[in-house]
Order: structure tokens, then C-alpha cells, then sequence
């Protein structure tokens, strides 16, 4: 188990040993697309991403892009793109071009416009991604990112947070007075706290080199002078309530 201030630190000393934050997020955005291929027919589906100005969806453009090898998607973004990260911008950038994605922004999104979407697109409910917040939650929820969660629970389909659920505080699992609730959660490198509460819950590798998690660890353990055995037990979530350890 790892907290959000960990993982911040275990992404920098990636980047240290060789493995960049856009290589991570590129391992991130297609677990995400391998694991509902699994899970789903998505010949017959569907996809709606609802995005946040993040990280979290930075992840979520990545999965877009794979899916619609696949199948329809459309990425819904709240937020102000020019905030956007620098990785995540990037693969903005890569489907903006892409005619197999539909994009909107938050100014066109609202309740009834997709409702209509999904009337003109497939007779069938859709699978929903949350990559609005993820770990990202600072205070209480603010808009755009209200209205988001606000559709994203009104829409009826299959629904999966990418990382965290948004509005979920990763190390306590309290929301910050409203949250995104999905059937399941795909998150990555390790569980974190505040998901312990949560079933379904699947933990894709995303890559992160062994050695900045052996610094990691080392550096959480300056005074006893060496680093914990790392194990990763996880068994189904059904029998143990434990996360599964999915690699891609």
C-alpha cells in the first residue's frame, strides 16, 4: 500500500532511473484500455471518458486513444486546457486530430447533451471512465468537476474510476463532499489507503522501475539503514477484499 505523497515521490525517482512521467502515463492510459478489452465486447460498446485538467486525465486521453482502435469514444474534458500538465497536454494534443474521437468541451457538456449522444451512437448503456480527479483532490469539489460527477453518476452504463474515484482523498478514502461512484476501479502500481473500503479494485503495473522503489523505500527508512522486503500478496478482491495485481 502507498500514499499519494509516496507515489508523487516513487514518479520522480522514475524519471531518475530511465522511465519518464509520459512513459508512465502511456503504461497508465493502456492498462486501462487491456483491462476492459478483457472485461468487455468492446465491438458492441460504447465509450465515454470523462476527463478532468490533470494528470488523471492525461491517463484517461492515452486510454482514449487505444480504445478507439477498438471501438466509439468520446471524451468529454472539464477544464481549462491550457492547465493542463505538460504530459497530459501532449496526449491531448495526439487525438485532437483523431476522427475516431469525439471531443467536447465543458461548455457544450450537460445532462441532455449526453443523453443524446448516446441515443445517436448505440441503443446500449455505455462503459463511463472517470479520469475527472484521481488523486488530485484539494479541498472540497469545485466546478467544472461538480458538474461533472453530477453527470457522470445521472448517466446510466458501466462504470470505471481511473486510479481514484473522483473526489475520493486517496489516503483517507473521505470524499471531499461528493464523489464519482463506478462499479469499478483500476488503479495503479500499488493500492493506496483510502481505496481499502472500495471492492473491485485492480492494481495495473505501470512500469515503474524497481530501483526507484527500492530508493523510495530506502529513503522512508533512513534510520534503520535498509529498505523492507517488497511482496506483492494479492489475491481476488471477492475472497481476500485485497486489491488484484493486474500487469500490462
Amino acid at each position: 500500500m502507498i500514499n499519494s505523497a509516496q507515489m508523487r515521490r516513487i514518479e520522480d525517482l522514475s524519471e531518475k532511473h530511465g522511465v519518464s512521467k509520459l512513459r508512465l502515463m502511456e503504461k497508465a492510459g493502456k492498462a486501462v484500455s487491456s483491462l476492459l478489452d478483457k472485461w468487455f465486447d468492446l465491438k458492441n460498446c460504447y465509450i465515454i471518458i470523462f476527463c478532468g485538467s490533470g494528470n488523471n486525465g492525461g491517463d484517461g486521453f492515452v486510454a482514449a486513444r487505444y480504445l478507439a482502435q477498438k471501438t466509439g469514444v468520446s471524451v468529454l474534458l472539464f477544464g481549462d486546457e491550457t492547465r493542463l500538465p505538460p504530459e497530459a497536454a501532449a496526449n491531448l494534443a495526439r487525438i485532437q486530430g483523431d476522427k475516431r474521437i469525439e471531443i467536447s468541451r465543458q461548455e457544450d457538456i450537460s445532462l441532455e447533451s449526453i443523453t443524446r449522444l448516446i441515443k445517436r451512437i448505440t441503443p446500449q448503456k455505455p462503459i463511463l471512465l472517470d479520469a475527472m480527479l484521481g488523486a488530485g483532490v484539494k479541498g472540497r469539489i469545485r466546478e467544472p468537476i461538480v458538474s461533472g460527477i453530477n453527470i457522470y453518476n445521472r448517466v446510466h452504463g458501466k462504470k470505471i474510476a481511473i486510479d481514484i474515484p473522483s473526489g475520493i482523498d486517496p489516503d483517507t478514502g473521505k470524499p471531499a463532499g461528493m464523489m464519482a461512484v463506478s462499479d469499478k476501479i483500476i488503479t495503479f502500481h500499488d493500492t493506496k489507503p483510502g481505496l481499502s473500503r472500495f471492492h473491485d479494485v485492480f492494481v495495473a503495473d505501470i512500469g515503474i522501475p524497481m530501483a526507484a522503489v527500492r530508493e523510495s523505500m530506502g529513503r522512508h527508512n533512513r534510520r534503520t539503514g535498509s529498505a523492507p522486503k517488497i511482496e506483492w500478496p494479492w489475491k481476488s478482491t471477492k475472497e481476500a477484499k485485497t486489491p488484484t495485481k493486474v500487469k500490462r
